[in-house]
């Protein structure tokens, strides 16, 4: 029987619950006991994407206690994008992703992250969702950087308008747009060939993670977000002990919003609408405390 993730969210039998963004299960299971001691479920996401999670997990009636810290720009305070409005639902909505996203990076750091959750936490909020970026690409570290791929505009309102525009998207064939309508399983099918047609032409890789792949295959794509994963979720140590040290006995729960798809059937990423396990099964992991002693993957 399947567990889904909206249920044990509306539930409430949390306090802080630690959002990594395209968290698959599979890489969580395998590398959380390294940071963490916890109970662990495999639990159903209620979207392939963030859009979608946010749209069918939270409601303006449930959530109006909590304070959301977002490093994710599709969950901001400053305007709807596609029916969802964060402003609307949450008590207060954070925005890392405007204050501290790092052009060089092409993505907010996990430890801005964890500053901008501390700050919060002096309020005393009564719930906090913390919501860092990784795993999902750009990845951090050393060896699979991919520089080029950062949003050079300082002012992050302008990504914030990409995005609402589903400006990943507008670049592909205008196919994809129909694909879109006909079925999502065959749009992501568009998205690989168009990311192999890019590749035949010598043109420029189309992401962070289309470059990791052509340089170092799908085997080191898979390591760049292992090791993206294992960043994270040291970061997510350092934030549950600020957490405990504030609220002793706070209840801290490490989720995701959806899984990624990493070379399996030849497709990569995530779309919106897929109903494919790899990007609905997600963690939900009730933290006891920190394994001590953890690698540190940051460098």
């Amino acid at each position: 029987m399947n567990i889904e993730q909206e249920c044990l969210i509306r539930n409430g039998d949390w306090d802080y619950l630690i959002v990594l963004d395209a968290c698959r299960f599979d890489f969580f299971e395998r590398q959380v006991n390294d940071f963490f001691c916890g109970e662990l479920l495999k639990t159903m996401s209620a979207g392939s994407c963030t859009l979608d999670w946010c749209k069918n997990t939270f409601d303006e009636i449930e959530f109006s206690d909590v304070v959301y810290v977002s490093s994710n720009p599709f969950i901001n305070s400053k305007k709807e994008l596609k029916g969802f409005k964060a402003s609307k639902v949450f008590k207060k909505v954070i925005d890392v992703w405007l204050d501290d996203w790092d052009d060089n990076l092409g993505t907010v750091h996990p430890s801005k992250v964890t500053e901008a959750a501390e700050k919060t936490l002096r309020n005393n909020p009564e719930k906090m969702i913390i919501h860092y970026l990784q795993p999902h690409e750009p990845y951090l570290f050393d060896k699979y950087k991919t520089p080029g791929f950062a949003e050079p505009s300082p002012e992050m309102n302008k990504y914030l308008s990409l995005v609402s525009n589903s400006g990943i998207e507008k670049s592909f064939p205008k196919i994809i747009s129909c694909a879109r309508k006909i079925n999502p399983r065959i749009r992501a099918k568009i998205k690989t060939l168009y990311l192999y047609y890019l590749q035949f032409l010598g043109r420029p890789p189309f992401s962070p993670l289309d470059d990791i792949r052509r340089r170092f295959s799908v085997e080191g794509l898979r390591d760049a977000y292992s090791l993206n994963l294992s960043i994270v979720l040291e970061e997510a140590c350092t934030l549950y002990n600020m957490i405990t040290a504030h609220s002793p006995g706070a209840r801290v729960v490490i989720t995701s919003d959806h899984g990624e798809i990493l070379g399996e059937g030849r497709e990569y990423g995530h779309v919106c609408g897929r109903n494919a396990d790899i990007l609905l099964k997600i963690p939900w992991f009730k933290v006891e405390k920190v394994q001590y002693g953890s690698k540190d993957h940051t460098k």
